[in-house]
């Protein structure tokens, strides 16, 4: 077990990568040539170990972020694979915070068309050392020096090359270590080290030289000695190259096959030779006392561990993930809850390769560990034994930008959405649910459709909860254009005591984001006082649906001036409804109109399809308000009607092939063109006599 490791031999690594790039392959090749798993699984067949839900066995792809771990020549390497599909990128962010390292998987293949920015931009922007595997080189079209310029001027980097492919007609054999100038072949999964190949010597000694000058530029020293002349060796080379990886100074990168297994040993040991222990990483930032700070992981410092991760599970119950900054933890330790400042005990300590986990009695710096069944703990919240009371700072997450309403099919499905949608939650903090009070839809939200699919197939498949799926509907609603005046008079006679109340009222426009005024100016007591709240309940169950089209009315200011009563059979329901009816009578004359919600956006869009995602906001009734220069292209502001956004996400997927992402809020009321108004109420009318 790791806690038994001196920390300078852990290593704490997450992979990252697009959709179908490889991660999965490479994480269970690893742990299959390290021997932590006994059977290479494919994804392609849904055999794999890791991707062991069904969801991700139907989609073949990456869902939930898994945590592993390898012990290779005295190391121990915490392995987390996350997703690579961009309504999941939450989790592999999260990843990230927690790991000392990443590796950023990129495609030989030639014109692979693969969308690397964004990925690249979580590892980079969280001050981890960074590790670039170049995959796929057994594939057909792969070029090893294409693909490098190409990542090169896509990224804006220069990368260290350490591994380049062997390739003997056309088919992929092993890579050659540049530094030791040994080469690494695989075949039928069996690794060997044997010699270079003659015709690739001269190409390896202009790789090796260009890696020296790398490496040596690193160190003033190194550098004098190498411009000199003198011998310099290999192990001093290693160690420079170690100092500037870890400090970020270099980004190396090697190459291989996932699948096939080939450069997958030589990864390994480069992970160990170079990538930073626990105690190297860059500081924690935390949130202490309501200020940004930091800690330094320590193995004697207090104790700092944080929930990376849960997992939510029908039989086993709640699993949180956590990584242990600084500190040592035994089982059945009692820790605070920093964000709920209330004191947990924390039971038994396990250590997790997939799903499965093995007890051990100790935590310490730098190890991935799991706690079960601990109520109240939730994801990136942080346990400590300090009383400073330090929280992670972790990445935020994204707003949820695409919603359905959702229909439970039987009464048995309604009984258990709410908790099964509360425990789907708790694994993903990135969904949103509610009941809107307006439509009475309930509404389930998420990043993109993909995600509200996903969780509509786990609340099938994991809690037997089978739902439809539905555009939402918009909350449209109504004001008025126009001052109008109107008598609500209501007379009732009867057998014995009457009802009688009359009421004058005006209706005035209001300001934009005024909803409701209501003024009294009855004089000589034409009404009672005691029945003027009476007329103001009657004015607002009117406005709860108006007679235009069925919506809220907002932006109305209600004036009260005049009126009558009858000392007998006046009464608080008949001027209830002597209001109600003025204030209908007086929107019919009030020019009512339809307004919409308008969303605010802020859309990233790669520079080379601007133009489109522009154009494709102006088709929409959006306005550009600004753009701002954003790391890879740029940001466009715009305010768009909520009715034609309902089906963005997927649409902005198509036209920026993926690399575009947005998030959208709720702006403000804005009144709906006369044509579409209409086309509306058509609808609507439509929608009420088929209802009928």
């Amino acid at each position: 077990m790791s806690s038994e490791y001196p920390r300078e031999k852990i290593r704490n690594v997450t992979i990252v990568a697009p959709h179908g790039a490889g991660k999965t392959s490479l994480a269970e090749g690893l742990l299959y040539i390290n021997g932590s798993i006994d059977k290479l699984g494919k994804v392609d067949n849904g055999s794999c170990y890791l991707d062991s839900e069904a969801e991700e066995k139907n989609r073949k792809m990456t869902l939930n972020t898994q945590v592993s771990y390898y012990d290779n020549k005295g190391f121990n390497v915490n392995l987390i694979d996350t997703p690579g599909f961009p309504n999941f990128l939450y989790q592999t962010e999260l990843a990230v915070d927690v790991s000392d390292s990443a590796i950023v998987i990129v495609s030989g293949i030639a014109d692979s068309k693969e969308q690397i920015d964004r990925y690249w931009d979580i590892a980079n922007s969280r001050n981890v050392a960074s590790l670039i595997f170049m995959n796929k080189m057994d594939k057909e079209r792969a070029d090893f020096e294409a693909s490098l310029n190409h990542l090169k001027e896509n990224l804006k980097i220069n990368p260290v090359v350490l591994s380049i492919p062997i390739v003997s007609e056309q088919d992929f054999k092993g890579v050659v270590d540049l530094l030791s100038m040994k080469a690494y072949y695989c075949e039928d999964s069996k690794s060997t080290i044997g010699l270079i190949p003659d015709d690739l010597l001269d190409l390896c000694s202009s790789y090796r030289e260009k890696l020296i000058d790398s490496i040596a530029e690193n160190d003033d020293e190194l550098l004098e000695r190498y411009l000199n002349g003198d011998e310099i060796s290999d192990e001093e080379l290693l160690s420079t190259l170690r100092k500037a990886v870890v400090g970020g100074d270099v980004i190396p990168l090697v190459v291989g096959s996932a699948t096939e297994l080939i450069g997958l040993d030589y990864l390994s040991e480069t992970i160990n030779n170079i990538l930073p222990n626990p105690l190297e990483r860059k500081l924690v930032p935390t949130i202490k006392d309501d200020e940004k700070s930091q800690i330094k992981p320590m193995e004697d410092g207090p104790v700092i561990c944080s929930v990376f991760k849960t997992i939510s599970d029908p039989y086993a119950g709640k699993i949180s993930i956590l990584r242990v900054f600084s500190g040592s933890v035994n089982s059945d330790a009692t820790l605070i809850n920093t964000s709920t400042n209330s004191k947990i005990k924390i039971g038994q300590i396990s250590k997790i390769l997939g799903r499965k986990q093995t007890h051990i009695d100790q935590a310490r710096c730098g190890d991935i560990i799991t706690l079960s069944k601990i109520k109240g703990l939730e994801t990136t919240q942080t346990l400590t034994s300090d009383s400073e009371l330090h929280k992670v700072i972790f990445s935020s997450p994204p707003s949820a930008v695409l919603s359905y309403a959702i229909q439970p099919q039987s009464r048995g499905d309604e009984d258990k959405l709410m908790p099964s949608l509360a425990k789907i939650s708790e694994e993903d903090p990135t969904i949103d649910y509610h009941r809107d009070e307006q439509t009475n839809d309930f509404l389930l939200s998420g990043t993109g459709q993909i995600h509200v699919e996903v969780i509509v197939e786990r609340l099938k498949n994991v809690y037997g909860v089978t739902v439809d799926l539905k555009t939402p509907k918009v909350p449209y609603k109504e004001t008025i254009k126009k001052s109008s005046k109107a008598e609500g008079k209501y007379i009732k006679q009867t057998g014995g005591r009457g009802q009688y109340g009359d009421a004058w009222i005006q209706l005035d426009p209001l300001p934009n984001g005024q909803d409701f005024e209501f003024v009294d100016k009855i004089v000589g007591g034409a009404i009672p006082k005691n029945y003027i709240p009476s007329v103001l309940k009657g004015v607002k169950d009117a406005m709860k649906k108006g007679a235009y089209a069925g919506y809220p009315i907002v932006g109305v200011k209600v004036t009260l001036f005049d009126g009558k009563y009858h000392p007998v059979d006046s009464s608080d329901v008949a001027f209830q409804i002597a209001g109600s009816m003025g204030f209908k009578k007086a929107m019919e004359n009030a020019r009512p109109t339809l307004l919409e919600p308008i969303m605010k956006m802020k859309i990233f869009t790669p520079e080379d399809v601007m133009g489109d995602v522009i154009g494709d906001i102006n088709a929409r009734r959006g306005k550009v308000s600004g753009m701002d220069t954003a790391s890879g292209g740029s940001e466009v502001n715009a305010n768009v009607p909520m009715s034609e956004i309902l089906t963005y996400a997927p649409e902005l997927r198509s036209i920026t092939s993926g690399r575009g992402n947005f998030s959208v809020e709720f702006s403000h009321y804005e009144e709906v063109p006369a044509h579409i108004s209409q086309k509306i109420i058509e609808e609507l009318n439509s929608e009420n006599s088929t209802e009928k």
